[in-house]
């Protein structure tokens, strides 16, 4: 995509016998309603209620936790509201979640897993120039181990965003509580509330004194325009825009969880790529356009700054166009090169990958953007003369740990980014594996780079 906990040892008894086996206790524990500890709509408070429910609530597997799998997590369950970029001074997303491990140490564990994690995120964002201010708080002692930390987050042409992340232990049981807000003193005064308010949750279920039933969950995202418009299919470039050989491989509709609608073409071969992949996502207004561009060439500019990256000027292609050249290698440890385009304008976002056998030209890569921009100009251009509505509410934002730095993307109908370290945002082909000189940040978009989440959703 989090949680905080209390005293577990003398619940076993309130569960099993004295004389019950340890076996025996730990099947009652793992048969605990986890769904019910999580915070609904109803205990959110005024800053919280009118937050709508995110698709990737529920139980969070093993799998998509981020936690290491020494640490003896046996399951988990998350409640996600809201959208951090959706800008604004008041509480913009709360998430809540419960993880239960197989021993109180496990747990312990895993609270300084996720403390050293944002202990990383400050300095890793300012490197790239996002993060203003990053650090720990003091937090009132709760359970057997608790933090907090504050991170704020500003980039230009959008509104600031501050990430209060805060969880607690108590025996087998990790809590999480966080915040995003447009102000930081928001954000510090309710995420501490909300841990509390989780804490007293799990020792209600742990005394059997804590009945309901979880919340309905939202469906997923299916693949089609955003409602209300636009079309997406003109946003991307035609095979024209592209001189020599082309062949469209796939084209069509597509899933990210972080956008509204997303759009995507791969043609092989195209031109002068042997591969070429673009994907043009639509997103609930410009706000969160911005915050995703600029996270994703914040990455990719800040993280390929070695000598063998080469940054191409596109300043006079216009739609905050970003450029770079990758050297790579391909499975069998041939050297390939790949140039990546990245531009944003209102509320699209468009990355481009091309990939070649032979070197890459920056001229190549100037044409390239030239083309995307036109095709992005145009399909803006027919969108504001239909005067279509800027805005639309829907469920659909995926997030993840951001400290993990690893997520799997889902993308229909052919796109799926393979397992590369690092952001999430583009939809690059699995079969452009290429194995980098440095770290990509590829598999995550902004919403999962920068919340410090602890699940990640799975897609089909």
């Amino acid at each position: 995509m989090k949680g905080t906990l209390l005293a577990v040892f003398i619940v076993a008894a309130t569960f099993v016998p004295a004389a019950a086996s340890a076996s025996h206790g730990a099947q009652a524990q793992r048969h605990l309603r986890l769904s019910l500890v999580p915070l609904q709509s109803s205990q959110l408070g005024p800053a919280g209620a009118s937050l709508p429910i995110e698709f990737d609530s529920g139980t969070v597997s093993n799998r998509d936790a981020g936690t290491p799998q020494n640490f003896g997590r046996v399951s988990g369950y998350l409640l996600d509201y809201g959208d951090p970029y959706s800008g604004g001074a008041g509480v913009t997303s709360i998430q809540t979640q419960v993880e239960q491990f197989r021993t109180s140490g496990g747990a312990k564990k895993d609270l300084r897993f996720w403390k050293e994690s944002d202990k990383l995120e400050g300095p890793l964002y300012r490197a790239i120039g996002i993060a203003d201010g990053a650090g720990f708080f003091k937090v009132r002692a709760i359970g057997s181990g608790r933090f907090a930390h504050l991170m704020s987050l500003r980039i230009p042409n959008a509104d600031p965003l501050y990430l209060v992340d805060e969880a607690a232990s108590m025996g087998r049981f990790v809590l999480h509580a966080t915040v995003w807000a447009g102000t930081a003193s928001t954000a510090k005064k309710l995420a501490p509330a909300l841990t509390a308010k989780v804490m007293h949750r799990l020792r209600l279920l742990l005394a059997g004194r804590l009945h309901g039933k979880p919340p309905n969950l939202p469906p997923p995202p299916t693949a089609g325009p955003p409602p209300g418009g636009p079309d997406l299919a003109p946003f991307v470039i035609d095979p024209s825009d592209l001189s020599g050989q082309t062949a469209v491989t796939s084209q069509g509709y597509g899933i990210d969880p972080t956008a509204r609608s997303n759009y995507g073409i791969e043609l092989r071969p195209a031109g002068p790529y042997d591969l070429f992949a673009q994907s043009v996502n639509w997103y609930a207004d410009a706000n969160e356009a911005t915050w995703e561009g600029t996270l994703v060439s914040a990455f990719l500019f800040g993280v390929g700054s070695g000598d063998s990256v080469a940054q191409v000027d596109l300043s006079a292609v216009g739609d905050n166009a970003h450029g770079l050249i990758l050297p790579g290698t391909d499975d069998s440890g041939a050297p390939i090169w790949e140039a990546v385009v990245v531009m944003w304008q209102g509320q699209a976002f468009d990355i481009a990958v091309g990939e070649s056998s032979a070197s890459i030209q920056p001229s190549s890569v100037v044409s390239l953007a030239k083309a995307m921009a036109a095709h992005l100009d145009a399909g803006l251009g027919q969108l504001s003369r239909a005067q279509v509505p800027t805005t639309w509410t829907s469920h659909r934002r995926s997030r993840s740990r951001s400290s993990s730095m690893n997520s799997t993307r889902c993308q229909v109908p052919s796109w799926s980014s393979p397992s590369r370290t690092g952001t999430d945002s583009p939809a690059v082909p699995s079969s452009m594996a290429m194995q980098w000189e440095w770290p990509l940040p590829w598999s995550m978009s902004s919403g999962q780079m920068f919340s410090v989440r602890r699940s990640q959703s799975s897609c089909a």
